[in-house]
């Protein structure tokens, strides 16, 4: 059993990283799950005749940090697929409704005459009725394809806009602003979120819909989105993806709010009772995404302070609030249509975006905090070396000393050469092509994400007890490349040897 505390990730692997910050609370429910799973698989017979309880794929998640469920991924995929299914059924008896135009009894009884005359024309002519409903299932069709079409735009709009606002705050220096402040990122990107994609929906509304119902368009978008996540709970659950339960979450609930508050909304409009029910419906799908997201950014965010220097965290962390506000706005885009107007809304988002985007660009949020009862240190790794290149043939090519030294996110150095003036851009390392990793002794592959390197020279290191280090047998491999085989000897940690092993060629 694998248990890991992600909670408070900064402190991993540091100084702080001890054992009475982890909350008392979640090592005794990390021992109650232990004990449970134990008694359990101690008192069944499970284990014993193992081949009678086969069930495949489990899905399993917990409901809010409360208790799990779990249930066979095939009975999953059943439920999946009827969930599915209403949904298509739902849209399909909207589209293939029928348009019939039958005389009402308030004629009959005004000119019975004009009345029979008017329903027999009707009964010859059930070929132009049927045409009529075509036309109008067309048209619908046509219709939702035009709605998918202008939600995916938004989406990618926004999507753009605010990646250029996160490339132009990494590129001015102020990354990781959110860092300690996660509540910046919400006001700097979330309210940005909202108010491009209201904006965008606001002027199509005005530009192409401009003579349109907006009883009509609530009712189109509201489908749009319906069709979306159906078609993502199909293509999941087709894949055998087990998350596919959260697009069942996004169909079911949604589905059911629709059945609830149809006639309300087709015989009255937006009414407050109508809004009510919708806001209570849609309660269950948002706040489960809220808590997933939650969970998410909350193992995220302090990885972002070590995922290197070549990938803008400002980046991901714009991109994935993007995703979580579309996911969340996905099924009251239609409120948009059917609002009045959205002036104040787009207005107070963008002026609370305007006042956040101010603040990180002038260095107000210091991504890092020395509190010892919550710090979140930056990470720099430093190692002293003592490099020797050798050739294939034995032969000494140079050799050199110093400390290495990485700034394990993306501002580097920036924020310690203020402190430490001899740390700049004039020590950094060059990649010296000719060498594996740039010749620099990396333990693990990911050179590729540390591109940027200081080197500070230094006296030569001497171990304190001497060190064999012979060359036993070099072999040439099939695939082009050289096998070389060492014996080390001496008082020498393991590390040590890793950078003695990856330094030659």
């Amino acid at each position: 059993i694998d248990l890991a505390f992600i909670e408070n990730g900064y402190i991993y692997h540091t100084k702080y990283d001890t054992a009475d910050r982890i909350l008392t609370d979640s090592i005794q429910r990390a021992g109650d799950n232990i004990l449970g799973v134990l008694k359990y698989l101690a008192k069944s017979d499970n284990l014993a005749k193992s081949y009678e309880y086969r069930h495949g794929n489990v899905v399993f998640f917990d409901i809010l940090g409360m208790f799990v469920l779990a249930y066979p991924a095939r009975v999953g995929a059943i439920l999946n697929y009827v969930i599915t299914a209403l949904a298509v059924l739902y849209l399909g008896k909207k589209i293939l409704q029928p348009r019939k135009r039958v005389p009402c009894a308030a004629q009959e009884a005004e000119d019975p005459p004009m009345f029979w005359r008017a329903l027999a024309a009707v009964e010859r002519k059930p070929l132009e009725d049927l045409v009529a409903a075509l036309e109008f299932s067309v048209n619908y069709l046509k219709e939702l394809a035009i709605a998918f079409f202008i939600i995916v735009l938004g989406w990618l709009t926004t999507l753009l806009g605010i990646l250029i606002v996160a490339v132009f705050i990494s590129l001015i220096g102020r990354s990781l602003s959110w860092y300690t402040h996660f509540y910046v990122s919400i006001f700097l990107y979330g309210t940005a979120t909202l108010a491009k994609l209201i904006f965008v929906h606001s002027w199509i509304k005005k530009s192409h819909y401009k003579n349109t119902n907006e009883q009509f368009l609530g009712e189109v978008f509201f489908d749009v989105s319906l069709v979306f996540w159906s078609i993502m709970l199909a293509l999941f659950t087709y894949l055998g993806f087990c998350s596919a339960f959260v697009s069942a979450i996004w169909v079911a609930f949604p589905l059911l709010t629709k059945l609830m508050t149809y006639k309300e909304f087709k015989e009255k409009g937006a009414t407050m009772k109508f809004l009510l029910i919708y806001l209570l419906g849609m309660f269950v799908p948002c706040l489960y995404v809220m808590y997933l997201s939650w969970i998410a950014y909350e193992m995220v965010i302090p990885i972002m302070g070590r995922t290197g220097s070549e990938v803008p965290p400002d980046v991901l962390v714009a991109s994935s609030v993007v995703v979580s506000s579309i996911v969340l706005s996905s099924y009251f885009l239609n409120f948009i249509y059917i609002a009045r107007s959205t002036k104040k809304t787009v207005l107070t988002l963008t002026t609370v975006f305007a006042v956040a985007f101010i603040l990180v660009c002038s260095g107000v949020f210091f991504p890092y905090s020395s509190d010892l009862t919550n710090p979140r240190p930056k990470r720099i790794f430093l190692q002293h070396l003592s490099r020797r290149f050798h050739e294939l043939n034995g032969h000494l090519a140079k050799s050199d000393s110093g400390i290495w030294i990485n700034g394990l996110d993306y501002g580097g150095m920036s924020h310690v050469t203020p402190h430490i003036p001899e740390l700049n851009d004039t020590i950094r390392t060059k990649c010296e092509e000719e060498s594996p990793f740039c010749g620099l002794p990396w333990i693990l592959p990911v050179n590729h994400l540390f591109r940027k390197n200081w080197y500070l020279p230094a006296p030569v290191l001497i171990p304190k007890a001497s060190i064999q280090f012979q060359l036993l047998s070099r072999e040439q491999m099939p695939w082009d490349a050289t096998k070389l085989t060492f014996e080390i000897s001496g008082e020498i940690s393991a590390h040590a040897f890793s950078l003695w092993i990856i330094t030659f060629q």
